[in-house]
């Protein structure tokens, strides 16, 4: 069975954004549930692993090259630090860096 809940918001409080988020994921875990990888996780590394399968993510990564070319799913979806949206950064990178629009 798949149940996916969402929530999206502007933070306005990092620290309590990030204990409620951690909340989640024990409460998530608690009821032998999985986040779905799309999402930002506040896991620790060998929290992450405790629920996805290290062993067999690797061996698949390994089989098909990804490991010496991208960085691993935890690398991708942990949040590490504050993260700051700007549109105003992102509009100067379009203009100065040249990036296709798609």
């Amino acid at each position: 069975m798949l149940i996916n809940v969402g929530a999206w918001t502007e933070v306005k409080d990092y620290n309590n954004s990030l204990t409620l988020n951690r909340k989640i994921e024990r409460k998530v875990k608690e009821l032998s549930g999985r986040k779905t990888l799309y999402a930002h996780t506040y896991y620790t590394e060998d929290e992450f692993w405790s629920i996805y399968n290290e062993k067999s993510y690797n061996e698949i990564r390994s089989k098909f090259y990804a490991d010496i070319v991208f960085p691993d799913i935890y690398s991708k979806v942990v949040v590490k630090e504050r993260y700051e949206p700007s549109i105003s950064n992102a509009v100067k990178r379009l203009i100065f860096q040249k990036l296709p629009i798609s």
